[in-house]
């Protein structure tokens, strides 16, 4: 199976602002924090991203913070 990684994303409606993120693995591994950096790190080597919504919602909030993901 590819490495794969679901996700979903709070965030306050009227400032954009991320709240909380919330991600799992398929193999089980967990992430649950509000730092974008710590959340990019979890997701190195995954070939795939997946979530509720994900198009719509999650990938608006995080596009702007993409370039910084390294």
């Amino acid at each position: 199976m590819k490495s794969i990684a679901f996700i979903d994303l709070e965030v306050q409606p009227d400032k954009g602002t991320i709240l909380d993120i919330g991600a799992v693995t398929e193999r089980k591994s967990t992430f649950h924090r509000n730092s974008l950096p710590e959340f990019f790190k979890f997701l190195r080597g995954k070939k795939f991203l997946c979530g509720h919504n994900i198009i719509r919602h999650d990938l608006k909030y995080l596009a702007p913070h993409l370039n910084k993901a390294q």
